[in-house]
């Protein structure tokens, strides 16, 4: 039930950006990009880090990757990050993605 209301959430997200390139008063990426966020399809993970390594070829892309690594590092240094069992998942995503990335 919840996907079919993310999917739902996510097509009337993009409908709005899309009308937003056209009106003035609304911000049409911002709405199509969380309309993106929001919806489920096969092959989001496949686009999203085709995505990512092609953002990594410039450098503000890789200055990006660079300082959200190093608040990773800072996060994961806290004692709440160690206890919580929850985030082990996290620490597992992040780490094969670094190594993909590199």
């Amino acid at each position: 039930m919840r996907k079919i209301i993310n999917n739902i959430a996510g097509i009337f997200f993009i409908l709005l950006g899309i009308l937003g390139c056209f009106l003035p008063i609304l911000q049409g990426f911002l709405f199509m990009f969380i309309g993106y966020l929001l919806l489920d399809f096969p092959g989001k993970q496949k686009l999203q880090q085709r995505f990512i390594n092609f953002i990594l070829k410039f450098s503000f892309g890789r200055k990006i990757h660079s300082f959200f690594q190093k608040e990773l590092t800072k996060i994961r240094s806290t004692t709440w990050y160690k206890k919580n069992p929850k985030f082990k998942k996290i620490k597992a995503l992040t780490r094969s993605s670094c190594k993909d990335s590199v």
